[in-house]
This record gives C-alpha cells, structure tokens and sequence, in this order.
C-alpha cells in the first residue's frame, strides 16, 4: 500500500521571522509530518513548541555526528524541543522533517525529527536524528517552529 500525504499547510517567509507558526492543525489524521529548510539571519538553534505551550514538559534525545565525529546527548524538563545543533549560520542551509505520531491523542505523542545541514562555513556536516516527547494534555493543534535569532526570508 502506498503511503499518501494530504498537504494542509504550506507556507514561504517573505520576510524574515523568530517563528513560523501552524494554528488550527485539523485533529482528523493520527499524524503529522512537516518539512523545514532555509537558512538563518545568524547562527542560532532550531526548537519545536506545541501549541505555543512553553512549560517544561518537554524531552529530546539526539544521536549524529559533525562530519567524522560522532554525538549523542539528551535533556528533559526542556520549554520545546531542540531540533537542530552546530548553530547553521546564515551560509549554513537546512533542511529538517518532522513526523509526530499521534498529535492529537491527549494522553500519547512522540516525535521523530531528522536534520541536515551543510556547513559551508566550515567544509562540514552536520546531521542528526531527534527523538522529542511532549507530556501535554491535549491533542496538538499548534506547531511553532523556533530560533533565537530570526528564518530568513525564502525560508520554507
């Protein structure tokens, strides 16, 4: 059986932006996949908050590596869920997908991130799998994407 996907959003920054937002997620699919790629005004970090909830009740463990080197590291009691490492820069692209299994259950959601970026900076890659948990209590209807400093715009 062929595996299909419905788009329900889709969207280009015209101009650059902290967050990238999706309100009003429809609860009648079990789960959800988003795509992210651009680049950055600066070097910053990636995070996922869900329904613009910033309480502590977020956990993410990452497994990659930064061209030969490998990494692995976790953390819990987080206000989102980090997404990307090594700080891409504004010469740095990315490209992330998401897929969170059943969003709008109100007692289980899990996510599975995966995330490229080409350091042309520094001749590196950088890449990382991404397992996140979110201990709310509703159903997801809200996915903020996130950095510290801004997407630029064209991103995706």
């Amino acid at each position: 059986m062929a595996i299909t996907y419905d788009k329900i959003y889709t969207t280009t920054l015209g101009s650059a932006a902290s967050s990238i937002d999706f309100t009003s997620i429809p609860n009648t699919y079990t789960d959800l996949r988003w795509v992210l790629s651009g680049t950055l005004t600066s070097a910053s970090d990636i995070y996922v908050r869900y329904n613009s909830n910033s309480s502590a009740i977020y956990s993410w463990t990452r497994f990659g590596a930064i061209s030969s080197t490998p990494q692995s590291v976790g953390s819990s009691g987080n206000s989102e869920i980090r997404v990307s490492f090594s700080n891409p820069s504004t010469s740095d692209p990315f490209y992330i997908c998401g897929d969170i299994f059943g969003y709008n259950n109100a007692t289980f959601k899990s996510a599975l991130m995966q995330y490229h970026n080409n350091q042309s900076t520094s001749g590196a890659q950088a890449t990382g799998h991404y397992v996140g948990v979110w201990r709310g209590t509703v159903a997801i209807n809200e996915l903020n994407i996130l950095c510290n400093t801004s997407f630029a715009a064209g991103t995706m």
